[in-house]
């Protein structure tokens, strides 16, 4: 007969009942230029500029350049689209999404008449969106070689016991069962002759905003410092279905597994920066992001739908030590996120053209997690994470000119693979194309940006030496809307 290969299951089925991973960590780690429309259509390099309340994410001395209040607020349309490729199959799914990329206000105090010593400060409250989550995606195609019960079969042989949310939980469903040897084997007899369909639905929705509080200053228009503090609320929500059919006959479901994960929590850092300007064409900034530490409350649901030929649909969910069903299942826990270090560089030539760039060092191998009173052991999987991630370079740039009123903006941005060398993801890598426009005066403005963020991942299935294929395509329109006082 021909069986199925459990697709991705690397990524979304965990045998130990469901424990965070280390891809889980670097979910809060990674984060792309988000935030104003002038901010996001010039890549986000904004490290060495400022005026620019979303520059207070990347670099908060940026604050220092302000001359006037303001108050901004960025709506944006969001669109997501995978594209899978699974055993010669190629299908495509997407998720559009309305929210909020920013909102703040900014305090200025400046001595206009002064040009040297201390000449103002300006405070900054409100938020930048730094993650949205909200994706769809499916893959699906027929596999020769094994199922995804073979899958759970093997492990419950080599392990000699029964995982409750994976081995253990098929057993109960009749998936698996004990041949003459004792050995657990896959019980799929009625399928024989038939060729199966497996498919693989995705749904995640979520965000993660940075709400700060900053200050900047500026000293004789030369030097400019500044600091934030942050809080990041974070909400994530995936559903997994791994679903086996008989290919001539989608009546015939003979599993369908299924994973829910939602977590919710906050975090905490804070951002230092400094921006010289030594003569009025040049600026170089510095900034160091602390790490953040996240305290996060999860809840995950998994159960089993079976649906034999004239049978009625049944559900399974995992059993505890006393044969009691566990419908849900909560961890508390705490994820510390690497510190960033930022150097950039902008040329300002006149009231003209700007040009900017940035280079963003993190160390990826040195996200932790701990327990936070569930008395879970993270050891192991902080010792994966060392192993798996790496050191990453990002670097952006960004360009933009003025034909009074109107300005015309371009960006760019390189987002290095997390992952180690000859890692399957090595070549993850994210890269982003932006543009836009605006319309300023005295007391308002307006901008536009468009953004595309394109990344490809591999995932290698167990048994067969097959990758599924994940190309993932973002694009999004945002407006920001301002006023001077």
């Amino acid at each position: 007969m021909k069986r199925l290969i459990p697709l991705v299951i690397l990524t979304f089925v965990c045998l130990n009942g469901f424990s965070q991973n280390a891809d889980d960590a670097l979910r809060y780690s990674e984060t792309f230029a988000s935030g104003t429309a002038r901010y996001v259509s010039m890549g986000g390099a904004f490290g060495a500029l400022g005026a620019d309340f979303s520059a207070t994410s990347q670099n908060p001395a940026g604050l220092g350049f302000y001359r006037k209040s303001e108050f901004m607020f960025s709506p944006e349309f969001y669109n997501d689209k995978v594209k899978a490729k699974y055993f010669g199959n190629t299908a495509v799914d997407s998720k559009f999404n309305i929210n909020t990329n920013n909102l703040g206000f900014v305090f200025s105090f400046n001595d206009k008449k002064k040009e040297t010593g201390f000449i103002g400060w300006s405070l900054a409250m409100g938020f930048n969106k730094l993650n949205d989550y909200h994706s769809n995606s499916y893959a699906e195609g027929i596999n020769p070689n094994t199922s995804l019960a073979d899958y759970f079969a093997e492990d419950a042989n080599n392990s000699s016991s029964l995982e409750p949310y994976s081995s253990d939980l098929f057993y109960n469903a009749y998936i698996l069962d004990r041949d003459s040897l004792g050995y657990f084997v896959n019980q799929d007899m009625y399928l024989e002759g038939h060729d199966i369909m497996q498919r693989k639905v995705i749904s995640k929705t979520g965000k993660m905003n940075d709400w700060l509080i900053g200050a900047g200053f500026n000293i004789s228009n030369m030097v400019y410092f500044g600091f934030s503090f942050d809080w990041m609320p974070v909400y994530y929500y995936e559903r997994a279905t791994h679903s086996e059919y008989d290919a001539d006959s989608y009546d015939y479901l003979y599993f369908s597994y299924f994973e829910g994960k939602k977590v919710s929590g906050s975090g905490y850092g804070a951002k230092f920066g400094v921006i010289v300007r030594p003569v009025p064409i040049f600026r170089f900034g510095f900034a160091f992001h602390t790490p953040v530490i996240f305290d996060l409350h999860q809840t995950d649901e998994v159960y089993v739908d079976t649906y034999y030929p004239d049978e009625v649909l049944t559900r399974y969910y995992p059993l505890d030590n006393n044969e009691n069903e566990i419908e849900k299942t909560k961890f508390d826990y705490i994820v510390q996120t690497p510190a960033k270090y930022i150097a950039s560089a902008a040329i300002t030539l006149g009231d003209k053209a700007i040009v900017s760039t940035d280079i963003e060092y993190i160390d990826y191998s040195t996200m932790k997690f701990s327990e936070s009173g569930d008395g879970y052991d993270y050891t192991s999987t902080n010792q994966d994470i060392s192993k798996i991630f790496r050191n990453n370079i990002n670097w952006k740039a960004g360009v933009e000119y003025r034909i009074e009123p109107f300005y015309i903006r371009g960006g760019f941005g390189y987002y290095g693979s997390p992952y180690i060398k000859d890692e399957l993801n090595e070549k993850a890598y994210s890269l982003m194309y932006t543009g836009g426009f605006g319309y300023r005066n005295r007391n308002f403005f307006v901008d536009f940006a468009i953004s595309n963020r394109t990344r490809q991942e591999s995932i290698l299935l167990p048994s067969v030496d097959e990758e599924a294929k994940f190309t993932k395509n973002t694009t999004r329109f945002t407006t920001t809307i301002g006023f001077r006082f």
